[in-house]
């Protein structure tokens, strides 16, 4: 529910936690206030999707009308906290009304990637994960081509081609680092797009 209070709750024996998730999920279409399920397990999601989940969400699901109701079933991240103090993350809320339940104490740590129920399996999950955790950049725009993307990584590491940058590399063929516009200062990166004064609008921008 919108509001995080629990609608509908239910016991049921499974040999994992996907066919548990599998059956929420079923529970969750079953209401008929329901029109968009979310759910923090991947696989369940992917079960749904392919018409292949466990024979007690498959016997809720028989026993619901949903007439002319149609509900979508997204995925939504687990343990990822709340996005602001006004708007709760009702993942959380689920979570922890879940725990309550089965008479468990409230959980103190956040669970590691290998606790958690959707755990990196194949060779290039666990390698992205492992590529992203070094990034320290936020990746570039989706929409940017190859060329724009890469002319934006060599701005935000410094090493895009400038005066100075090729001064220091390579000071017999480029023997000043001098602004060609100006002719006055350095031109490295901040001069060249806000600080030479022949261009008044970015120096006064910056």
């Amino acid at each position: 529910a919108s509001t995080g209070a629990t609608r509908t709750a239910a016991s049921v024996r499974s040999a994992g936690a996907e066919q548990a998730e599998e059956v929420a999920i079923a529970l969750a279409i079953a209401d008929a206030d329901c029109y968009t399920v979310l759910s923090d397990s991947r696989q369940a999601v992917r079960n749904f999707a392919k018409g292949q989940v466990c024979r007690e969400a498959e016997r809720v699901l028989r026993a619901t009308k949903l007439q002319d109701r149609r509900v979508r079933i997204k995925w939504f991240p687990a343990h990822a906290g709340d996005a602001s103090e006004r708007s709760a993350n009702h993942n959380e809320t689920a979570h922890a009304a879940a725990r309550a339940l089965t008479n468990r104490a409230p959980a103190t740590h956040r669970p590691t990637w290998f606790e958690a129920k959707d755990r990196m399996t194949d060779y290039s999950e666990i390698t992205k994960a492992y590529r992203l955790a070094r990034r320290t950049l936020p990746p570039p725009h989706p929409r940017l081509s190859r060329a724009e993307a890469v002319l934006l990584r060599q701005l935000q590491t410094g090493w895009l081609p400038s005066p100075r940058l090729m001064h220091r590399m390579y000071p017999e063929t480029y023997p000043t680092d001098t602004c060609r516009v100006c002719r006055r200062e350095p031109a490295d990166h901040t001069h060249i797009l806000w600080d030479c004064i022949r261009n008044p609008e970015e120096a006064r921008s910056g």
